[in-house]
């Protein structure tokens, strides 16, 4: 039978990134199959996953050079922002050493025990203890 002329599109697309060619190849039939493969069409799909790659492997890096915290650093770091953002209500308890105003700690914690308890700060001296909720 002799050589084909045949008009291709090919689309790649592969980690987010698409390459397209319009290309046209020759090809020969023996027995129903094709023997070959155009070698340009072989070397369209290895430099597209070579490039494909290579920025994958760019954004992959970029990812792993970032500074990341540990949760611990994070939660630390969480906990020292939201000191700041409201005052601490008043437990309306005095502190057994110095006799100020206690405050709770976390406003919004109560301990799952039994009785329910939820922890007070002294701010005058520092004192830490436990206020039972009834």
């Amino acid at each position: 039978m002799g050589d084909h002329r045949a008009d291709i599109k090919i689309k790649f697309s592969m980690y987010g990134e698409t390459e397209t060619a319009d290309m046209w190849i020759n090809w020969s039939v023996g027995s129903g199959e094709c023997y070959e493969v155009d070698q340009r069409v072989i070397d369209f799909f290895r430099d597209a996953y070579l490039k494909m790659r290579a920025k994958y492997d760019d954004e992959i890096f970029k990812l792993q050079e970032q500074d990341v915290k540990t949760l611990d650093d994070h939660n630390r770091d969480a906990y020292a922002r939201m000191q700041g953002q409201e005052p601490r209500p008043k437990a309306h308890v005095a502190c057994p050493k110095c006799h100020s105003e206690m405050e709770y700690e976390d406003p919004h914690m109560v301990l799952a025990s039994y009785p329910p308890k939820r922890v007070v700060i002294c701010p005058g001296c520092g004192h830490r203890d436990y206020k039972v909720e009834a």
